[in-house]
């Protein structure tokens, strides 16, 4: 704001005005508060849009995500079928309990003995032969 006794050479934009006076620096602030305002208020609703923008990509992208995530668990199932059906396996091949593992490690060796039990019982080539022979 520049008075009469005010040199206007070293202001790039002179408001002419009376800066003594507190009357005229109130129209003055006044006339500038207006545009400043609806500056604001212009601004306000720009936010609000870039804000409900953004949150419409935050949106998409965690929707991108879950079908992102669906589309693996897919995958995965499909791949785990196809190994299953590959090594002729069915569900998933689940670690032996403490209480299965025993069980399993003695159905061999049950087997074995019945074998031994079977061969000791049965008469060996030659032996118990009462054909023309006399037994020892």
């Amino acid at each position: 704001v520049l008075d009469t006794d005010c040199d206007p050479d070293s202001v790039d934009i002179a408001i002419p005005g009376n800066d003594d006076a507190m009357r005229s620096v109130n129209v003055l602030l006044d006339y500038l508060a207006e545009p400043v305002e609806e500056g604001n208020k212009a601004y306000a609703v720009v936010r609000a849009e870039l804000e409900r923008e953004a949150e419409k990509a935050r949106a998409e992208q965690e929707a991108r995500k879950a079908e992102d995530r669906q589309r693996q668990l897919v995958t995965e199932q499909w791949q785990r079928r196809l190994r299953e059906e590959a090594t002729g396996k069915k569900g998933d091949a689940a670690p032996k309990t403490e209480a299965e593992a025993p069980a399993a490690e003695a159905a061999p060796e049950a087997e074995a003995s019945a074998e031994s039990v079977s061969a000791a019982t049965e008469p060996a080539a030659g032996e118990g032969d009462t054909e023309g022979g006399t037994t020892a």
